[in-house]
């Protein structure tokens, strides 16, 4: 009995686990600087970068790696460690590979609760079907012991 709650506690930890580790890969994902565009690049909104520092990093797309970046004229040693927080040059995952990878998260736990629970019932099946067993064994049992005891009192 210990060992299925055991397993039942296990399987919603994994759950919880996959649904905060989903959320934190999220949130944690990096823009690809070469596939933005001035609009987006303004509605960022970063404090240190102007439109000028904008239309420079746009117009000098697209860029192997983010030290190309650092060595656009205007954007010193802080542009680029907050650009850099926020972008990189490499395709990252998008988001349906998130909703993709959160789904199946979820559909795995659910087949983990659904298994622990199919093993819970399949055991309380079997101890039922020996209760009925072992009574129809007793009643069988008293049925015979009844019928010699009538015998022999004839």
């Amino acid at each position: 009995m210990k060992f299925k709650h055991i397993t039942l506690f296990l399987g919603l930890f994994i759950f919880l686990i996959g649904i905060i580790g989903y959320g934190n890969l999220y949130s944690q994902s990096k823009i690809n600087i070469n596939e933005v565009d001035k609009q987006y690049l303004t509605s960022v909104q970063i404090s240190t970068i102007g439109n000028k520092t904008v239309e420079k990093i746009i117009k000098n797309q697209p860029y192997e790696n983010m030290e190309e970046v650092n060595v656009i004229n205007g954007i010193g040693t802080v542009k680029y460690n907050t650009l850099s927080k926020i972008f990189c040059t490499y395709d990252t995952c998008r988001f349906e590979y998130y909703i993709l990878f959160g789904v199946l998260i979820i559909i795995l736990c659910i087949a983990g609760v659904l298994l622990m629970t199919l093993y819970y019932y399949s055991k309380q099946k079997e101890h039922i079907e020996q209760k009925e067993k072992d009574d129809k064994q007793k009643q069988l049992s008293n049925e015979l012991k009844n019928t010699l005891e009538k015998n022999i009192k004839k």
